[in-house]
């Protein structure tokens, strides 16, 4: 509750209660750089106490950059340590300003003279708005960067070594758990995913620690060792499985060291439904596997995930028989009208190439293709930033495409519903929220979320651009017009 009382400080430094610390404690400063000082009253050093869980989680999220030190501060949000890891050259008291270009994005040559490679890349995954507003501190362990008592508490157990506050989230890094909890998973796959977490399934590997007379060896392939990754993951009999899922994945491109590498990239990278037939997936190949060893009727791999439907998609007799008496959702893509044009974006995401490609269409009332562009964005794998800057990207290049109507329609719920209902998030996703809320601002601009049925084109394009350098059977049919494409290629 300290920390609450000092995050209000932060974000409502024009308060009445602001403005008489300010006076008192940090007349030439501003909160975040303020410190204890001899003599202050009880109430000042309760909120600095709260102050050290408060600056444990924020960071600053870049705007016009003229607030932040380019090496003191918190501003590298997607680097471990949010601060550079090397540097050398960089000018006396440098603010992060002074690598921006005059046109709203990162200057790469400056950047590369003083910064490390590594550095480097983290910095270019950083969005940069167009409009370069003040620089903002937000709250890290929140998806939307404003702090909440909850995940204040679990701040403050991690800085005093109590990882026993909660029993799962402790053991768990880059926010797992929260992310586990509000899907809508049955409880025994939540169990499921526990147990995967804590290293607690019975692999044969495990199982040879409490009994040595148990194999080590796998039950599937019988050549190596059976640890959880292997029996979920690598084992040949296990990948050609993958490819039969309905995610039709190929584990051997897939890189991770453990299985909780694998969930964290999974969950980072899938949409909410693909990531319910992901985890379903992930426990058939698991029963799959006990019936082996155990003896029991095993299905046919080719009708093993007959039954891998999510959980979203249960309804009872009651709603069966509701849904029966209401007309069928549209599950393909609809034409606009004859005034207005129809804007479909989308993004696909490469872990193994550190990279997601964005791909957004313009189509008419005849389904003509007006102008459609690709676009590469190295080191995004966040599937929300990566969809959030499809969005931006299609409305730049519809910027001049007369219409008395634009209709940008989406596959991706949560940033439909941020452009729909603007919140006060302030993570550096919604710098591009923004930028998007802008540009439509000029003209009359509706936003829509609609199946992935809906949106094959551009997803079509996406995928497209994953895999350019393989041959690439696209089974979309469309009309175009050659004379009027637009390819947007980024190196």
């Amino acid at each position: 509750m300290l920390a609450k009382q000092a995050w209000k400080l932060v974000q409502e430094p024009r308060s009445l209660c602001a403005r008489v610390l300010k006076a008192k404690y940090y007349p030439l400063s501003d909160f975040y750089h303020s410190t204890r000082r001899r003599g202050s009253s009880y109430l000042w050093q309760s909120i600095m106490s709260g102050k050290r869980v408060l600056d444990s989680g924020t960071a600053w999220r870049v705007g016009n950059g003229e607030t932040i030190d380019a090496i003191k501060d918190k501003w590298i949000t997607s680097a471990s340590f949010m601060k550079p890891v090397g540097y050398s050259n960089i000018p006396t008291d440098c603010r992060v300003c002074y690598f921006l270009n005059d046109g709203g994005g990162w200057d790469e040559r400056k950047l590369a003279a003083c910064f490390s490679p590594e550095d480097v890349v983290n910095v270019l995954k950083l969005p940069i708005s167009r409009n370069l507003p003040p620089d903002k501190l937000f709250w890290t362990p929140e998806k939307r960067g404003l702090y909440t008592v909850k995940s204040g508490y679990y701040q403050a157990c991690k800085l005093l070594n109590m990882g026993s506050a909660s029993s799962s989230s402790g053991t768990v890094s880059n926010g797992l758990w929260p992310k586990i909890w509000r899907r809508s998973f049955q409880p025994k796959h939540r169990h499921f995913l526990w147990r995967i977490l804590h290293e607690a399934l019975p692999c044969n590997v495990k199982l040879s620690i409490r009994v040595p007379e148990v194999s080590k060896t796998c039950p599937r392939c019988g050549v190596e060792d059976e640890t959880q990754l292997h029996a979920l993951k690598e084992c040949e009999a296990v990948r050609g499985l993958w490819l039969l899922s309905p995610l039709s994945l190929r584990g051997d491109l897939i890189m991770c060291r453990n299985m909780e590498e694998w969930l964290v990239q999974s969950f980072n990278l899938f949409k909410e439904d693909k990531l319910q037939l992901f985890v379903l997936s992930l426990w058939t190949i698991w029963c799959d596997r006990n019936n082996l060893v155990f003896g029991n009727r095993r299905q046919p791999p080719d009708e093993m995930f007959r039954y891998v439907i999510p959980s979203n998609c249960d309804s009872s007799a009651s709603d069966r028989v509701s849904k029966a008496l209401t007309p069928a959702a549209n599950h393909q893509w609809i034409p606009p009208d004859a005034r207005s044009v129809k804007l479909n974006s989308d993004a696909a995401i490469s872990l193994a190439k550190n990279c997601s490609v964005i791909s957004a269409v313009c189509r008419n009332s005849h389904g003509t293709v007006l102008r459609w562009g690709v676009k590469f964005l190295h080191g995004i794998t966040d599937a929300e930033s990566a969809e959030s800057q499809a969005v931006l990207f299609g409305l730049h290049i519809a910027s001049d495409i007369y219409g008395e109507r634009l209709i940008c329609e989406s596959d991706a719920a949560n940033v439909i519903n941020r452009l729909l209902h603007p919140s006060h998030a302030i993570d550096p996703i919604q710098l591009v929220i923004d930028d998007c809320i802008s540009l439509a601002a000029a003209r009359n601009v509706s936003f829509i979320h609609v199946r992935r049925q809906c949106n094959q084109f551009a997803h079509a394009l996406a995928k497209w651009g994953i895999f350019s350098e393989k041959i690439v059977s696209l089974t979309v049919k469309f009309l175009f017009r050659s004379m009027n494409l637009l390819i947007v290629l980024f190196d």
